[in-house]
């Protein structure tokens, strides 16, 4: 019962997550169908503009299971950003295809979402393996002259008054009882503005794109600098759904 329900809720409630939701299929052990009661996950479709496309794999009424990017609408060449997730719903893998090829330093990660292998790929060959020590602790510097960290603007507590402000709990997650926290990365830049929002913890995905919603009507913040010069900075900004009492 709560398939269906979670079924008609989704595909009402397309144009509310985002515009660029395109489409959403279940899928079932023999491929797409039209049977919800048999599905065993679904694939939702993003589109940024027209060379961008996202494909998201969740589990029915569960945490996703991968994200992959393509350069154009047929999905037949990986471009950008690939990740998976594990069954508790943290990322597992992560990485970067370049014209249908593994590039660069691809990531594996434990239930804590800590890197225990790195790997390097150039042309979708292997080039390197590196075994990370997980246990290492690290330590950080207290901050030097000419450097600060990234700040939201106004006075103290702004930034959880504007997260209380407006966030809401989805229709789709009430009908079916999903709750729980979801966890975004997202860069601020050098001129303040938060993006490139990623789902580091995924709960169901009309919580993860509440939470990503989050991110994209954030307001300017005041950029981190070091050495004197504003530099990129990196966030992960736990959200946490519950139920209305």
């Amino acid at each position: 019962m709560k398939t269906m329900i979670f079924f008609y809720l989704l595909i009402y409630s397309l144009p509310s997550f985002a515009q660029s939701l395109i489409n959403v299929v279940f899928v079932d052990d023999n491929g797409i169908t039209d049977n919800v009661k048999k599905a065993k996950y679904f694939i939702a479709i993003k589109s940024f503009g027209d060379s961008v496309f996202e494909r998201l794999e969740y589990n029915l009424t569960g945490p996703r299971r991968r994200s992959i990017k393509y350069n154009s609408s047929n999905m037949q060449v990986r471009q950008g950003e690939y990740l998976e997730y594990g069954e508790n719903g943290y990322i597992h893998l992560k990485g970067q295809y370049t014209n249908n090829k593994k590039t660069g330093d691809w990531y594996i990660y434990n239930d804590t979402m800590k890197a225990i292998l790195k790997t390097i790929y150039e042309n979708d060959i292997l080039i390197r393996s590196i075994n990370i020590d997980t246990t290492e602790k690290k330590t950080t510097d207290s901050l030097k002259k000419g450097e600060r960290e990234a700040v939201f603007k106004g006075k103290k507590g702004a930034y959880k008054k504007f997260l209380t402000a407006n966030l809401r709990y989805p229709e789709t997650a009430q009908a079916i009882g999903a709750k729980g926290m979801v966890m975004v990365q997202f860069i601020i830049n050098t001129e303040g503005s938060p993006g490139q929002a990623q789902v580091r913890k995924s709960v169901e995905f009309s919580l993860d794109q509440e939470a990503l919603r989050i991110i994209s009507i954030m307001p300017k913040w005041d950029p981190a600098m070091q050495d004197g010069k504003y530099v990129n900075a990196y966030r992960i900004q736990p959200v946490t759904f519950s139920p209305p009492e």
